[in-house]
């Protein structure tokens, strides 16, 4: 027979003189014993079995829940998503129309400083600065209103005589 140390050690909670029987001095197994033992030791598996079994599932219930519960916030995401990308392309396409029309206007003025007839056209606006400036002395000094006092005598005679 073998040592302690060798044997294969009895089901938990068995003491090893369960399980052998001695017969003519000769130790064998107790089939009976042991298939007994080996019985009772299935019947107390599933208990054990049953605790993790009930973890198991609460693991799973939760998991499923808290997915469901992701899904609403990612659905709730995508939806505010959408109207973000909305506004951003409206955005972009007012300062498209707004850049667009703004840059018009100084490209007129970029061609009028760049332009081939630059000095005539200089030189018409200096003119017709220059009128203006006469014209606010006349005023200033009543000389506009003697002439238009005049005109309206001279339609008044010819509106009589005619």
């Amino acid at each position: 027979m073998k040592t302690e140390q060798q044997m294969p050690q009895p089901l938990a909670g068995h003491n090893k003189t369960d399980l052998i029987q001695v017969i003519n001095g000769v130790e064998y197994f107790n089939f009976d014993v042991c298939a007994q033992k080996i019985i009772a030791e299935i019947n107390r598996q599933p208990q054990e079995l049953t605790a993790l079994a009930r973890a198991a599932i609460d693991a799973r219930a939760v998991l499923h829940e808290n997915v469901e519960k992701l899904g609403g916030v990612m659905e709730d995401f995508t939806a505010r998503t959408k109207i973000a990308l909305e506004s951003l392309r409206q955005t972009r396409y007012a300062y498209v129309t707004e850049t667009s029309q703004m840059l018009t206007p100084l490209k007129e003025v970029r061609q009028f400083f760049l332009g081939h007839d630059y000095e005539n056209q200089i030189s018409r606006l200096k003119a017709f600065v220059e009128l203006c400036e006469r014209l606010q002395k006349l005023k200033d000094s009543g000389f506009l209103d003697s002439v238009a006092d005049t005109m309206l005598r001279l339609d008044e005679r010819e509106g009589r005589g005619g």
